[in-house]
């Protein structure tokens, strides 16, 4: 027994000793990584700052990207705050800063820096206000060229930038055309310029644009021009009078980054990051809004048609209006651990679904009263009356679908915003979660046996295969240097009308998912020995609403 407890002792020892020759070697190397100096200059969403918690850091596609690279080879990152292009430009002229992520390529720079390989593509692309695009004719950027020379335009650009384009860097810096030159000291800044109407259009980054139209509700008052004026790479730019910065410095970054997209990094980055917003700017527009909230609405009322069938009172009928339209997002977003559940920070929905429940209740009092006072005088026909029926039910399922083609997407969007990886396994689950799981929710709380959504509905598998679909392009596309809006809206469209197509199919064909057990050939269903209790067979029920 001693024995035993003297090597149990010598064990504990020799444990607690590599643990702290690990901990002192992890300490000896991040102590050896040298340090390079930069700022941020607010370029949401690939370098900006930000407080959580009370706590200020710098956060960004193009930050994270460099912090990787250059931590992999021995070197941290310091922002010293947030301050202009222009004056981190001089900083870097002077060696005050070592480094600037996501510089552009120019003559002029390169007599004080040296660039890295590209890293990064994007697009510049024109603002004017909301419908202004119909009073222009523009083909490609010579024309808006000619535009801004021959017409008094007043331009707006961010002071110090390169626009990536020669003739337009020109026009922008030549003296003569300071009059129509309207010079910000940040992205944001030109939005409010429009908003003011000092300026008739301004040039940005595409999703630069997009991030700030989407989050700061810009989308009433500017609009993309539908052209690109120039695609663009980005490097980092180091200062050729750091005493930190060396040619084989810039070359090891290089390496880097090559072995971050190797390893599929880069693309995880580019997904929590960029497609947020990317998708942020089709879902934020006021026609997926409609399409969203008319989808909501319908699964309020075909709660509405169940609790007025089974006898539930007001709140009941509340409870079973809310569930579908809203409870899949909220089931969702406690899976996905959001900090704040996303219905909290859009009631919108919830009015709706407390409004569709009022007018709802006062019209079944309405038609109550109507018939129990005249309804011996305007019965009508059976087979009027069918027809209606059938009707409502077709419009109902038509509007349901909808529903189940938008909140399929914002599923897959909560999925990239949690980073929840795999995205080909968490989007499609989170897109049928969001569609059907109000759905099955409800018919939990009514107690009925023959859940629909459970029980061969073909209407969850649907939100898996286009969610799944969906997210299988994301990671595609993601693996490419340059995201465009326009095309993220096609994938978008696509999604919504496979959706809606699939559906409407599945009901026109009555397509049901196998069961779980045996099914009997068709000539034994009536044998007692392959006989199933009616709550398995999957026969009854509906679907709307699910």
């Amino acid at each position: 027994m001693r024995i035993q407890k003297k090597w149990l002792v010598w064990l504990a020892i020799a444990t607690w000793g590599l643990i702290c020759m690990f901990g002192a070697s992890h300490a000896v190397a991040q102590a050896n990584h040298s340090t390079l100096r930069t700022a941020s200059y607010g370029w949401r969403p690939f370098i900006y700052e930000e407080v959580a918690g009370g706590t200020k850091s710098v956060n960004g596609l193009d930050t994270r990207l460099a912090n990787l690279a250059f931590s992999n080879i021995g070197y941290d990152v310091l922002y010293e705050g947030e301050t202009s292009w222009n004056k981190l430009l001089d900083d870097l002229k002077k060696g005050k800063k070592d480094i600037i992520i996501s510089a552009l390529k120019h003559p002029e720079r390169e007599a004080f820096g040296y660039y890295s390989e590209e890293f990064r593509r994007s697009v510049n692309v024109l603002f004017v206000p909301r419908g202004a695009s119909e009073k222009y004719s523009l083909k490609n950027a010579t024309d808006i060229m000619k535009m801004f020379q021959e017409k008094s335009f007043r331009l707006g650009v961010v002071d110090g930038y390169s626009y990536g384009q020669k003739e337009l860097d020109a026009y922008i810096k030549d003296s003569e055309n300071e009059s129509k030159i309207v010079k910000a000291d940040t992205d944001t800044e030109l939005f409010n310029l429009l908003a003011r109407k000092q300026v008739d259009g301004f040039l940005i980054d595409q999703i630069v644009g997009a991030d700030i139209s989407y989050k700061q509700q810009f989308q009433d008052i500017a609009e993309e021009y539908p052209l690109r004026i120039s695609e663009i790479p980005y490097y980092v730019l180091f200062s050729k009078k750091s005493k930190e910065v060396t040619p084989e410095l810039v070359q090891q970054f290089n390496a880097s980054i090559a072995k971050l997209k190797d390893n599929g990094q880069y693309n995880k980055l580019v997904q929590q990051y960029l497609f947020p917003v990317l998708l942020g700017f089709t879902t934020g527009q006021k026609w997926y809004f409609f399409v969203e909230l008319t989808g909501v609405i319908s699964f309020a009322v075909s709660g509405l048609v169940m609790a007025n069938r089974e006898g539930y009172d007001l709140f009941g009928a509340l409870v079973l209006a809310a569930l579908p339209g809203v409870g899949g997002g909220v089931l969702r977003d406690i899976i996905a651990g959001r900090t704040t559940i996303g219905l909290m920070k859009a009631p919108t929905y919830m009015m709706a679904v407390i409004i569709t429940v009022l007018v709802g209740y006062a019209l079944i009092q309405l038609v109550g009263f109507w018939n129990d006072r005249f309804g011996k005088n305007s019965q009508l026909p059976s087979s009027t009356a069918s027809l209606s029926t059938k009707t409502f039910g077709a419009v109902i399922e038509l509007l349901d679908t909808l529903g189940l083609s938008t909140l399929s997407i914002i599923g897959v969007i909560v999925a990239l915003e949690t980073q929840s990886s795999p995205l080909w396994l968490w989007g499609p689950i989170f897109a049928a979660v969001t569609s059907a799981g109000g759905g099955i929710i409800r018919d939990m709380v009514r107690a009925d046996p023959n859940n629909p959504s459970l029980k061969g509905s073909f209407y969850p598998i649907i939100a898996i295969i286009w969610g799944f679909i969906f997210s299988m392009f994301i990671i595609w596309y993601s693996s490419r240097l340059n995201y465009y809006p326009d095309e993220i809206f096609k994938a978008v469209m696509v999604i919504i009308a496979g959706s809606f197509i699939t559906r409407v199919i599945a009901i026109f064909m009555s397509l049901k998912m196998p069961l779980f057990s045996y099914q009997p050939s068709p000539h034994k269903r009536n044998d007692a020995r392959f006989q199933l209790p009616a709550y398995e067979t999957g026969e009854t029920g509906s679907e709307a609403g699910e």
